[in-house]
């Protein structure tokens, strides 16, 4: 059963009415991610596909780790938070965060937990990592936007939430909250949602019989209703931006002002449809199959052991198949419409312009798709079991420290790619060098 509840605050211009339990105001469990004594000390990992595996994976090892249904709503209800920008407020001053979730990105995020995929944080696996892999995750997994003028005249905008790969940047928040509806599907009419939500509802009786799909909303028709809203004709979809630093990838930087539907979270909403059509079926194979290892196999040249043709760099044959198997025009219209009434965009559009503009959005959407298929990195056929073997890494403790992070970031995703460490039964010694010439050893054994 949903809990509902609808909050009037008596503002400066009126009444504003607030639907849900999810507030612009950062969570508690949250807060800390966002105080200055831990954000000036939390590391800059490389953000890639595979830091998204291995935190998931430690949350899997905790003995009182659920169920992947289970642990795929906690992590999108716990960790995942859209929307964080920082305020104008000034520095932290006594207890005061300079931060809430104002950006658009919150208002698709409110939607989807509080009305299409609810859920709690009792169930995540709190202790089985520390602050800072828990600030870290929350931070691959939440959509936002940081934009600020720079020194030339156009302002520089980072999206956060972004991920590294090699078949092309993803949002690992849309794998999340797909995967996460995928399991919990829910299908209601746009009437239904709008009693539940107690709005003020003056949709004609065809508008209120239109259909909100939770796992399509979650992955491709919740941008689209946002590129609708916000751009109208002529949208831009599908923006690629660029990384700090190929080797080292910590800051995605968008070039155009246009992020509703980024090429990331276009490459992302086509993944996490994908894997939300055939999970459940994958379950009845595999009752344990573990979330680490759906989303390690789908990137990765062997794709996933059930169906090896679902994998990220066969992701555009699929894509036809998916076009035709939805009808994304009143998908994306029935969107629209619910996220104009429950969130704040700044425009309002009537029911039959809405109407008329999903055919151009879902249009330019499909043209945009088949366009970044073409660049699309082909699969690397010769991907098999390497054996066993020892592998020993000596870092020089001479190098400076940014030039060591590119070799652990690049080097790294190579190894991975060929070499994996069986986690149940193998040791892996790392041996390092300090600038006076001693060595330092640290044995990791996973057996134990």
């Amino acid at each position: 059963m949903l809990k509902l509840w609808c909050l009037v605050v008596l503002g400066g211009f009126g009444l504003e009415v607030i639907f849900g339990e999810t507030f612009t105001a950062i969570p508690e469990n949250l807060l800390n991610c966002y105080r200055s004594n831990v954000t000036k000390d939390l590391p800059q990992p490389p953000l890639t596909t595979k830091l998204l595996i291995e935190l998931i994976r430690k949350l899997e090892f905790d003995k009182s780790s659920p169920h992947i249904r289970t642990l795929t709503n906690a992590v999108l209800h716990t960790a995942k938070y859209d929307g964080v920008r920082r305020t104008g407020g000034g520095d932290e001053l006594d207890g005061i965060i300079p931060y809430r979730a104002s950006g658009e990105h919150f208002y698709k995020y409110q939607f989807i937990v509080d009305h299409l995929t609810p859920g709690d944080t009792l169930q995540f696996p709190r202790d089985a990592i520390n602050e800072v892999e828990f600030c870290i995750l929350h931070l691959i997994v939440s959509n936002t936007i940081d934009q600020w003028p720079n020194k030339s005249c156009k302002d520089c905008i980072v999206e956060q939430g972004v991920l590294w790969d090699k078949w092309g940047s993803i949002s690992g928040g849309h794998l999340i909250t797909g995967l996460a509806s995928a399991l919990q599907k829910e299908k209601l009419t746009l009437g239904r949602l709008m009693d539940n939500i107690q709005a003020n509802d003056t949709f004609s009786a065809s508008t209120r019989n239109q259909i909100i799909d939770n796992v399509l909303f979650s992955t491709i028709v919740g941008d689209l209703a946002e590129v609708l809203i916000r751009q109208g004709v002529d949208p831009v979809i599908g923006v690629v931006g660029n990384w700090n630093d190929t080797l080292l990838p910590r800051l995605h930087y968008l070039e155009v002002d246009a992020w509703d539907m980024s090429g990331a979270e276009l490459l992302a909403g086509i993944d996490a449809i994908l894997l939300a059509d055939r999970v459940k079926d994958w379950l009845d194979i595999l009752e344990g199959i573990r979330l680490s290892q759906l989303i390690d196999m789908y990137y990765s040249d062997r794709g996933v052991a059930f169906d090896r043709s679902y994998r990220a760099c066969e992701r555009f044959k699929k894509l036809q198949g998916l076009f035709d198997a939805f009808d994304l025009v009143d998908y994306v219209s029935a969107a629209a419409k619910i996220l104009q009434t429950t969130g704040r965009y700044g425009v309002y559009l009537e029911e039959n312009a809405i109407d008329k503009l999903a055919f151009g959005i879902v249009d330019s959407y499909k043209k945009t798709a088949e366009l970044l298929g073409k660049s699309q990195v082909d699969c690397d056929e010769r991907a098999e079991d390497p054996g066993r073997m020892e592998l020993i890494v000596i870092l020089d403790g001479t190098w400076q420290s940014y030039n060591i992070h590119q070799f652990a970031s690049y080097g790294g995703e190579v190894l991975q790619e060929n070499i994996s460490a069986n986690v149940s039964d193998d040791t892996v010694n790392l041996e390092f060098q300090r600038s006076d010439g001693t060595l330092v050893t640290q044995l990791i054994d996973f057996r134990n």
